[in-house]
Formats: C-alpha cells, sequence, structure tokens
C-alpha cells in the first residue's frame, strides 16, 4: 500500500520501501530518491496545513509559544491545567476558577447550610437553612421555599373591622362615630300595639323613638303623653328591649332598646 502520509509510514524503517508510490527500496533507480524527497516535502506540508486530515500524537510536553486555534471539539484529560485568570478578568479565556477564592476573600465565603430551605445568614460567613412554619390560624405551604414562593393562607384569624392578624382597634373612637339608630346604639322606644319583653328582640319596623322634638304628639287617655316620636317614623333593623318604664301620663311602657343587627 503507498505511503500517501506520516501516519501510514512504519516505525521499523526496512518497511519504508516506498513513499507516495515512489519505489525506494534498496536498488531503486537513483531519480527514484530525487522524487521520494519531494514526495516527503509535499506530505509534509500536507500535515502542517492539516490537509492529509492525519491525526497527531505527541508523546512528551508539547509548547505552542503562538496563538493556537482549534476549529473542532477539543476534550482535554483529566491532569490538564490553565491558567489563573484574575478576579477582574471578564472574557472568554480559558481559565480555572481558582480566582474565586481570592475574588469573595477565601474563608469569608458563605458556609453550604447542609439543607434544603430559605438560608439566613446567622453569623459571618455561617448560613443555616430556615423554613416558614404555621401558627395559629395560619398555614404554609411549601414554607422552605424548594419549589417555589411560600404560600401564607389566613386559615381562622379573627377580622376586626375589615383588618386581620394583630390589630389595635380604638374602641372609644368607634363608639363616638356611632350614628342616630347605628347598630350598638340604644334609644328609648314603645311598641304602641304590643307589650314589651325584656331581653326579647324586635323588629325596627315596629318600634318609634321617643325624642326631644315633637313632630307628632302620643295621644293616651284623653291626654298627651310627655315624650314624643321622633319624627313619627319607625327604626330599621333589629333590636333587644333591655329595660321598661311605664309612663306616668300614658299607659304605654317606654323600653331602652339596643340595635344588635
Amino acid at each position: 500500500m503507498p505511503k500517501n502520509k506520516v501516519s501510514e509510514y512504519s516505525s521499523t524503517a526496512s518497511n519504508n520501501t516506498d513513499i507516495g508510490g515512489i519505489n525506494i527500496a534498496e536498488g531503486c533507480a537513483p531519480s527514484g530518491i530525487n522524487n521520494a524527497i519531494r514526495e516527503l516535502m509535499a506530505q509534509l506540508k500536507d500535515m502542517q496545513s492539516g490537509t492529509d486530515a492525519d491525526g497527531f500524537t505527541v508523546g512528551g510536553a508539547f509548547t505552542c509559544s503562538g496563538a493556537a486555534v482549534f476549529s473542532s471539539t477539543v476534550a482535554l484529560g483529566s491532569s490538564a491545567t490553565a491558567t489563573t485568570a484574575s478576579p477582574s478578568d471578564n472574557s472568554t479565556k480559558v481559565a480555572t476558577t481558582a480566582y474565586v477564592d481570592t475574588a469573595i476573600g477565601g474563608s469569608t465565603k458563605l458556609s453550604d447550610p447542609g439543607s434544603n430551605g430559605i438560608v439566613a445568614r446567622t453569623a459571618s460567613a455561617t448560613t443555616v437553612a430556615r423554613t416558614i412554619t404555621a401558627g395559629t390560624g395560619i398555614s404554609v405551604s411549601n414554607g422552605t421555599g424548594v419549589s417555589g414562593n411560600p404560600t401564607i393562607t389566613n386559615t381562622g384569624v379573627t377580622s376586626v373591622d375589615g383588618s386581620t392578624g394583630a390589630v389595635t382597634v380604638n374602641v372609644g373612637a368607634k363608639i363616638a362615630a356611632l350614628s342616630y339608630g347605628a347598630v350598638g346604639t340604644y334609644v328609648y322606644g314603645y311598641i304602641a300595639t304590643s307589650s314589651v319583653s325584656a331581653d326579647s328582640t324586635y323588629s325596627g319596623s315596629s318600634i318609634f323613638p321617643a325624642g326631644g322634638h315633637a313632630t307628632a304628639a302620643i295621644s293616651a287617655g284623653g291626654g298627651v303623653s310627655a315624650f314624643y316620636s321622633r319624627g313619627a317614623n319607625a327604626l330599621s333593623g333589629t333590636w333587644r328591649a333591655m329595660g321598661e318604664n311605664t309612663l306616668t301620663s300614658s299607659p304605654y311602657k317606654l323600653t331602652l332598646f339596643l340595635r344588635i343587627s
């Protein structure tokens, strides 16, 4: 077989009897030697330019003092080394990551918390994994945050005036802001068509309040009582009878009502 590239040469000299099909065996024609040298030079040039697609193995140390360009995949062995880049080097150069320890101060790097969870810094260069846990009236999903953001749900915290959690309510201000006839307010009134029992509840539509400015008087047994209907309008909501008093000039009983709804 003609030896057309270096990889086809034999390491046994006597086996190399041709080069590129030119006879260089013992006793060859003198012209074969000239042609063989020319063929060898051509093959060496093909190897240097890479046109022979021949493999190349270096058994010893290989040093490249110029730029090296790799046009295909390069596989490096486990003992291959590279230079260490400076912490400020932001480039595409091949380098080791040994500079990382220098960049973050060596011993000041954060420790591995050792388990999954939300990481908290507890001391210099020390971290620990934390978990959000549920409490009274609160449920937590994915408290470690491993599979996404934790979800905190209100499952039973009492709502105060539309707010939840630790809420401060100025009760005095709330009471002071109550308007006439609102839930939580009291009123003196009477039910003209029925008797009233203490601690019973009544519809506001059947209760007429007694008040200070009269637009309609209450007639009783031919006389006029000392109490007057406040605009002669029935009340709204539901009221609880808290106590009663019989009017001296009227058969009607004046009752203290508390609006409960």
